[in-house]
């Protein structure tokens, strides 16, 4: 390979073996709280003030390594450029932070990275299960965050799994997030079976999620579902696309406000108010030239705990193909 591991990274301050299928509307759903301020780029600001959107973005910015985390592994040799529309990854951590979870306890249940080549318009959309075994930890992908340094420990994980550069982050704590769902008035999904969770009842087809405390239900079952973890993390990009298609023409003010005090309470990013207006005026892809792929392995309990067992020639093919989406082979 090119790019070797060494330790260090700049500040930015300066400057669910699945063969890929098309999902025509996911790419929003991952990029879901970030991308809805990048809405607010491009169309909130004439009905809301850009100090706020400008302080939010202040507010939420982190960098994976901050406050004597553990170092972020360079894999590539120099950092991507944005302003000269390079091909840029972004990993996305989702966390249910709630309970009364200590930072020891607090796994990440969505780990899903993503690449965007703007010259070419495409977007490749891969989905890390959370109980994908990790060599270098001896255990479960989604415990890096807590065991090993925070953002940049789920960072360096997945950069080791696929050897493959990550540009930025986003945090998303889910159970605080779904509060904007109260925001919003609710939003309507499309449920693929019934089933019931937490006290409530969901019908199969149209159904209406009134609530964060419904939605939340909604989104955490899996041990009726089929697909288990796959179907629950379906079920969340299902609900952030829903909010999204709420906040596309915007017009109430105060509904503004509660939109950016949610996200500045539950989002950490090392995207600064530049980088998000760049990506949203020159990082667009449309639905149709997105591919997405769950690393889907071969299930392990010999150990007494459940492992996704992802093969060398599944790691290998993932790697090369994110790899070569970023013009690094």
């Amino acid at each position: 390979m090119a790019e070797e591991h060494n330790s260090g990274r700049r500040s930015r301050r300066d400057t669910y073996g699945e063969q890929p299928t098309k999902k025509r509307r996911s790419f929003l759903g991952c990029l879901g709280w970030i991308i809805l301020l990048l809405v607010l780029i491009g169309g909130g600001i004439a009905a809301f003030s850009y100090y706020k959107l400008h302080s939010t973005a202040e507010a939420i910015y982190q960098p994976a390594d901050a406050n004597g985390a553990t170092p972020v592994d360079k894999v590539r040799e120099t950092e991507v450029s944005i302003s000269d529309k390079e091909p840029v990854s972004i990993l996305l951590l989702g966390m249910d932070a709630g309970a009364g979870r200590t930072t020891g306890e607090q796994n990440t249940d969505v780990m899903i990275l993503v690449t965007i080549d703007p010259e070419s318009g495409t977007a490749k959309m891969v989905s890390i299960p959370r109980d994908t075994y990790i060599a270098s930890l001896d255990a479960k992908i989604n415990s890096a965050y807590g065991t090993a340094g925070g953002a940049s420990g789920s960072i360096n994980a997945v950069q080791e799994l696929l050897n493959v550069p990550i540009d930025y982050y986003a945090l998303v704590n889910m159970t605080g997030m779904m509060n904007i769902i109260d925001a919003v008035g609710g939003v309507t999904v499309n449920n693929e079976f019934a089933f019931s969770q937490d006290g409530y009842d969901f019908a199969q087809g149209s159904i209406n999620l009134a609530t964060g405390e419904e939605a939340l239900a909604y989104v955490r079952m899996r041990y009726e579902d089929p697909n288990g973890d796959f179907g629950r993390a379906a079920r969340q990009r299902q609900v952030l696309i829903a909010i999204l298609d709420k906040y596309q023409n915007v017009e109430n003010v105060g509904s503004l406000l509660g939109l950016f005090e949610t996200v500045q309470s539950n989002v950490t990013t090392d995207l600064t108010i530049d980088d998000m207006t760049k990506l949203a005026l020159n990082y667009r892809v449309d639905s149709a030239n997105i591919e997405s792929t769950t690393l889907v392995g071969t299930g392990d309990t010999s150990t007494g705990t459940y492992y996704n067992i992802l093969s060398d020639d599944q790691i290998a093919e993932t790697s090369s193909m994110l790899r070569s989406h970023l013009g690094l082979e």
